[in-house]
């Protein structure tokens, strides 16, 4: 049986193609989201959407480059931002805008 937690939610997860981004997205996979993952490598992005369902997409992006960050959240639209990043780097700062901070995560 399928669970449908997250059925008819797009989650965006940057870094989503190893290590415990992929496995957030397979796991919101499983539980009805359609993923959307974001890597700096083309290839690791082709691995994981082998590994998630057709509904998956997958964009590259260099999360270092703030108006890269801005055009993929452009060109996704709505999106249900349940994930997080971890990451330090996504702290907000005065350089950062809120969107970043409230996208991306950490604050």
């Amino acid at each position: 049986m399928s669970n449908t937690r997250f059925e008819s939610e797009r989650i965006v997860i940057l870094g989503g193609t190893s290590g415990i981004g992929l496995a957030t997205a397979e796991r919101a996979a499983a539980d009805g989201a359609t993923v959307i993952v974001a890597s700096s490598g083309a290839e690791r992005i082709d691995a994981a959407l082998e590994r998630l369902p057709a509904s998956a997409e997958g964009y590259t992006v260099d999360v270092r480059r703030e108006e890269q960050i801005r055009d993929l959240f452009s060109r996704l639209g709505s999106f249900d931002p349940r994930w997080r990043s971890s990451s330090p780097r996504f702290a907000s700062t005065p350089s950062r805008p809120a969107w970043y901070a409230a996208t991306c995560g950490g604050r």
